[in-house]
Order: structure tokens, then C-alpha cells, then sequence
């Protein structure tokens, strides 16, 4: 452990909560959330309770119902675990017996307990994803993270041309705090050189997140940038013709600055079907982009051997296993 310099967990929280969440809605975190819809939780009430919106005792309830149904499933009992020995409370699940204590524990954890159990795990750094609504807010100074924090963490914002679509508010609004334009393809790109730039100034990127696989498949291919301008010009932003130039722009920055690129591949969940979610869609890209590192998150999941195939054939291909004890 001590000669590796980053710890990915693929974690998804930035440590500047002012205060801790309620247990509820860390039970119902981006990990397990999907496990108690699977269970039968309605999705309003299931987002809600993740959003803390949800008046406690009511939340409380509400968990406390679906835990036993779940408590069997890898995610679940991995975080429950995570959460008692966080805490200290014995016992071996979540129950209505100790779930009371479990949430004073947390509220009394001091809020720079976590920096004790980094040096205690003889952890280094460890890596955290931001999407790109959170990548704008700390960029512009909406969100401020702890004065030591470069220190302990290291960010993976998502870098991409769905998540920096220049209709989207949060997009323009670190355009202006820029004093940058968006009116034609040339000025996009430029900003998109310009936010890179400055976000590694600010902040210690370990690579970029593509979190495109959500939307569509990962076969990105070539395109002519007289097409695109046009593409751009009369606002037809979803494209794929577009999008491949604009996300294949990305990779070309990321190559020169030696940072690694990192892909949701696999199972979405709840989407049974996964004929589009292969990670041999990269290739093309990865032989395009020799010097660039494509890290495949989840290894693939079910596509275990394809992935595996692709990381022993390319020097430039690594396998994160990240949440594949969770599926």
C-alpha cells in the first residue's frame, strides 16, 4: 500500500458538508440507492430520502422496512458494514435496535475524523469524482473544499461533451466567470482548453471522467471539423458527428497534459439490456490515442473478459476495479 500513490474508491462526496447527513439518507447513497428501488421503494420517496427532504422520523421508516429485504446484496452490506465500523456501535446489521446510536455516533464523529483514519489505513491520497454542475461550483468558488484538502484527495472531474454542453447553465456560467464566448466552435473549444487549463491551476487532477456511456455508446470516431462547425453553428449539440469531435477534442488535451482518461463502462442500473454498453467500442479511440491512459471502471462488468483482452493487447488500457465486489 505504500508505494501506491492513489486510492480509488470511485467516490462520488466531496468532504465540505457543513454538517453530517442523516443516516438515512447515507444509507441511500449513489452506491445502494438502485438496491432499494430494486426492493420495491417508490422512487420519489427513495430520492427523497437521499436528498434529506424527507422529515427524519419518516425516513427513518422508510429504511428501516426495505434494510432487511436488501441486507444480503454486496452493496448494501458493504456499506452498512463501512457505517458500523465508522461509528463503533456493535452489531452485525442495521437494525431498529441500534440504528438510534448509530446516528449519534455519526453526529458526534468530529468533522475531521476522516483525516485520523487516513493515517491510521496509511492511506496517501484518495480519488474523488466531481460531475460538472459540482466541477463548475468549485471552479467559480460556489463550493469551497477544506484548506488542506489537496493534501488527502485528488479530484477526477467529468470532462466530456454531454458534461460540457454549452447550453447547460452551469457550462455558461464558468464561460462569464471566464470572460469567454460560446458562439462558435472555435470559441467552445477554446473555453474548454481555457476551464482544463484552470481547473489543474486550481485544483490536483488525477485524470478526467467520461461519463458518456450513460447517453450512448462509446464509439467515437473521427470527424471532419468543417462538419462540426456546422453542426455547432445551427445548434445541433447532440449530434453524435458532434459530440465524437468535441469529446475526441478532449482526449487529444488530456493526451498532451498526461492525464489519464477514465470511462463508466458496463451495466447501467436498472437497464437490463447491455448490447450497447461494450467496452470494445474504445478501441478505435485507443489506437487512435497511443500516449493516452483509458481507464475502464468496473472492468467492463459483465464484459469481464473483453476488458481484460483489451488491458493485455494495450499498453494503454488499465482495468479499475472500483464497485465490481459491489455488483
Amino acid at each position: 500500500m505504500d508505494n501506491i500513490p492513489f486510492i480509488d474508491t470511485h467516490c462520488h462526496v466531496l468532504p465540505v458538508a457543513k454538517e453530517t447527513k442523516p443516516l438515512s439518507a447515507l444509507l441511500l447513497n449513489y452506491a445502494v440507492l438502485p438496491t432499494f428501488l430494486s426492493a420495491g421503494m417508490p422512487e420519489k420517496l427513495a430520492n427523497g430520502i437521499a436528498a434529506s427532504s424527507l422529515p427524519k422520523e419518516e425516513a427513518k421508516r422508510a429504511v428501516l422496512a426495505y434494510l432487511p429485504i436488501i441486507a444480503q446484496t454486496s452493496a448494501a452490506e458493504a456499506v452498512c458494514r463501512g457505517i458500523l465500523a465508522w461509528t463503533t456501535v456493535q452489531g452485525a446489521q442495521i437494525t431498529a435496535e441500534n440504528y438510534d446510536a448509530i446516528e449519534r455516533a455519526l453526529h458526534e464523529k468530529p468533522q475531521n475524523a476522516w483525516r485520523a483514519s487516513f493515517r491510521q489505513a496509511n492511506l496517501r491520497k484518495a480519488l474523488i469524482n466531481v460531475n460538472s454542475a459540482e466541477g463548475a461550483a468549485l471552479f467559480t468558488g460556489k463550493t469551497l473544499l477544506p484548506a488542506d484538502f489537496n493534501e488527502y484527495f485528488a479530484l477526477i472531474p467529468t470532462f466530456d461533451a454531454h458534461a460540457l454542453h454549452p447550453e447547460e447553465p452551469h457550462i455558461q456560467g464558468v464561460a462569464k466567470h471566464l470572460g469567454l464566448s460560446l458562439e462558435t466552435l472555435a470559441d467552445y473549444l477554446a473555453f474548454i482548453e481555457v476551464y482544463l487549463d484552470g481547473f489543474m491551476q486550481k485544483f490536483p487532477v488525477a485524470g478526467l471522467k467520461i461519463s458518456e456511456q450513460y447517453f450512448r455508446r462509446l464509439d467515437y470516431a473521427p470527424q471532419l471539423r468543417e462538419n462540426a462547425e456546422k453542426l455547432y453553428a445551427r445548434g445541433a449539440n447532440r449530434e453524435k458527428a458532434l459530440l465524437d469531435f468535441i469529446t475526441m477534442h478532449v482526449f487529444a488535451l488530456a493526451e498532451l497534459r498526461g492525464l489519464t482518461v477514465q470511462f463508466h463502462t458496463g451495466m447501467l442500473w436498472r437497464e437490463p439490456g447491455t448490447e450497447n454498453l461494450h467496452p470494445t467500442d474504445l478501441c478505435e479511440s485507443i489506437r487512435r490515442f497511443p500516449k493516452l491512459r483509458f481507464d475502464l471502471l468496473h472492468l467492463g462488468f459483465p464484459y469481464l473478459g473483453a476488458a481484460a483482452a483489451m488491458a493485455l493487447n494495450a499498453r494503454n488500457v488499465s482495468l479499475n476495479l472500483s464497485w465490481l465486489p459491489l455488483i
